[in-house]
């Protein structure tokens, strides 16, 4: 993966425009996405499934569920293995790249001259799923009439009866816009793939393709001998320490669960904000977690039994482990694989497992003992 993280979403519900199109959809989608890209960079490298699912309801809001699974080109290619035409996305990429190029050269030093504080804040503001509630919130003037005709509206409403001929006339109604969006939609997307494999599907464009294969061929070996490079460098199973330590359980029982829950990485992403976490820079961090994933993709037994090298004090040892607990959440959330691994964790470490959940996080209850 040379050290990226690619993260998919599925929905099973619409297509892939609906997504982007579908309010409802979009809304769930798009907050989730958001709320969670700063726990991405938690990850170790290689492909991920963003899953969403509802939850729960309270009142009329919906609580949704967001694990990231790992998966692998196995999975990708169970749902489409067909690469006839990725002849054209690769031109695409290729003009896309060279259009970034562009853009960076001659027009964004212009635009960040542009651009201010005050552009930024009302740019977010009109964001359309912020605007959408603005319009219709108790801010606008224009909606204080609203509450009042609610209110008549909620008094005076009566349900209709079974043989109200209107029930019918609306049901045929829905049922006739419905089949004619499907049928448009239908239309709309034959002819945009018809007009994008017409454009892109040339003899000019397998010529980028080529030309881009013949250049990356010379890069990616180029890049393939850095990555593994640095990763011998770094791949040895007793350097390290506390920070070391922490991050290889961390990554052994997110390989043993082949995934993550988004609130395990929010309290990661608090602990990074205590040091001895809180000092490392991005760069270091991510180096720590490819070197972290190395061994305990390819010396898994031997990634814990050599635990007590990087925590030669009793107290770091037990520090380390009860972070751990706190990162990885209740133990009734456990599966059967996560609480054989920590127990497998107290062993190597000569520590007591742990006894309920650690719900405190133990490097903000001790401040005077951080490593």
């Amino acid at each position: 993966m040379l050290g990226k993280r690619i993260i998919y979403l599925l929905n099973d519900e619409v297509g892939h425009l609906g997504i982007f199109i579908s309010s409802d959809v979009m809304s769930k989608e798009y907050h989730e996405v958001v709320t969670t890209l700063d726990a991405i960079e938690l990850l170790a490298p290689g492909i991920y499934e963003l899953c969403i699912k509802n939850f729960k309801e309270v009142g009329t809001n919906e609580l949704y569920s967001v694990e990231i699974a790992e998966r692998s080109f196995d999975d990708i290619r169970v749902l489409c293995d067909n690469f006839d035409c990725e002849s054209a996305f690769t031109a695409v990429s290729r003009v896309s790249e060279f259009q970034a190029q562009l853009y960076q050269m001659l027009a964004r030093p212009f635009v960040k001259m542009a651009v201010t504080n005050f552009g930024a804040e009302l740019g977010r503001a009109m964001h359309p799923l912020r605007l959408s509630r603005t319009l219709t919130s108790s801010n606008n003037p224009f909606t204080g009439s609203v509450e009042y005709a609610a209110k008549q509206v909620r008094a005076c409403r009566h349900k209709a009866s079974e043989d109200n001929p209107f029930l019918a006339v609306e049901a045929a109604w829905v049922l006739s816009v419905r089949s004619t969006l499907e049928f448009w939609r239908e239309c709309r997307d034959m002819s945009s793939e018809m007009l994008f494999l017409t454009l892109w599907n040339t003899p000019w464009v397998c010529y980028i393709e080529h030309f881009r294969k013949w250049n990356e061929e010379s890069t990616l070996v180029d890049d393939r001998q850095q990555v593994s490079g640095s990763i011998t460098a770094l791949s040895d199973s007793k350097a390290g320490g506390f920070v070391e330590a922490v991050i290889r359980m961390l990554v052994l029982l997110v390989k043993d669960r082949h995934s993550v829950r988004r609130d395990r990485l929010r309290r990661w992403l608090d602990v990074l904000k205590i040091e001895p976490f809180k000092s490392l820079d991005a760069e270091r961090l991510q180096t720590i977690i490819r070197q972290q994933a190395s061994i305990a993709s390819d010396e898994v037994e031997h990634a814990i039994q050599t635990l007590p090298i990087l925590l030669p004090e009793c107290e770091k040892r037990r520090l380390a482990y009860r972070l751990v607990c706190h990162i990885i959440g209740p133990a009734k959330e456990m599966l059967p694989g996560t609480r054989a691994l920590l127990q497998q964790f107290a062993e190597v470490l000569g520590q007591p497992c742990a006894e309920g959940d650690v719900a405190e996080n133990p490097l903000s209850i001790v401040p005077d003992q951080r490593p």
